[in-house]
């Protein structure tokens, strides 16, 4: 598929913002070229192509013609604010050929979590271009083991496409497998199995948890009935008044649900542009 070829503009300070660092100015230009990229959409124009049209002057205006004549199938803009620990990005995306502004939004997120601000953004251009939704601000669910711990057991994690936010779900200490998406995408599922040792001492049966599991864990639960705890107790017959683990151990396999994290707020539209041709 040939890719279209799409300019990024400099990130423009506006009215009553604190100018950002250099090094805060290279992460949001980089996630953003990062992400664009990875739509597999666009080949990013040279800013040295263009630069001569994407001044502050220029930012809420767009001239047409001119960009047509640098090859540009699309260009983005933007402007930011920083107020406090906030950051605000307001983005206008161009159709040049097609003469039309395909959106202009404000989005707004804390400083330190600007990549998630720039995700938020990529989702909507891909929406906007290709009527798909977008992956960058879905959340990816694993089983883990951490590898700096000897003897660790496997557990849930969380973590973005970009790799970033790690979360650990679970410390069940016990094998701890299938998670699932619930309904909706704001609950998971996942199994967890808990094991015990039944050994005869003194003509009794003693049985040792191994696990840390709450017992709670293999109650039904109590909604619809829908997901619910499967609870595994197969016995078998040894003598006429006994019976016996299979391979000495009892296996517990539970089904529950953990909210998922909260997505980013985007707050509206950007101050409308004056299009010219």
């Amino acid at each position: 598929m040939r890719k279209a070829k799409l300019a990024v503009g400099e990130l423009h300070p506006l009215k009553g913002s604190r100018t950002a660092t250099a090094a805060e100015l290279k992460e949001l230009e980089s996630e953003i070229r990062d992400d664009l990229k990875f739509t597999d959409l666009f080949d990013l124009m040279d800013r040295s192509v263009f630069s001569h049209l994407d001044t502050p002057e220029y930012l809420y205006k767009i001239r047409y013609q001119e960009w047509g004549l640098t090859g540009a199938s699309f260009v983005i803009k933007f402007g930011y604010r920083i107020v406090g620990s906030k950051l605000s990005l307001e983005v206008f995306l161009y159709d040049i050929p097609g003469r039309a502004k395909v959106f202009s939004t404000r989005y707004e997120y804390a400083v330190n979590k600007y990549y998630q601000l720039v995700h938020a953004m990529s989702d909507d251009v891909l929406k906007e271009i290709t009527g798909e939704k977008g992956l960058f601000k879905s959340r990816i669910l694993m089983v883990c083991r951490d590898t700096n711990r000897r003897n660790a057991n496997k557990e849930i994690y969380l973590v973005n496409p970009d790799g970033r936010e790690l979360t650990q779900v679970t410390r069940d200490n016990t094998l701890t497998v299938g998670p699932a998406w619930g309904p909706g995408g704001n609950s998971i599922s996942l199994h967890a199995v808990q094991t015990s040792t039944r050994e005869k001492q003194d003509g009794t049966y003693r049985t040792t948890d191994h696990t840390g599991i709450d017992a709670s864990l293999f109650e039904e639960w109590p909604s619809s009935g829908t997901f619910r705890t499967e609870r595994d107790e197969q016995r078998r017959r040894v003598g006429p008044n006994e019976t016996s683990w299979p391979s000495r151990f009892r296996i517990q396999v539970g089904r529950r649900f953990i909210s998922s994290m909260p997505a980013v707020r985007r707050t509206g539209s950007a101050k409308p542009g004056h299009e010219t041709a």
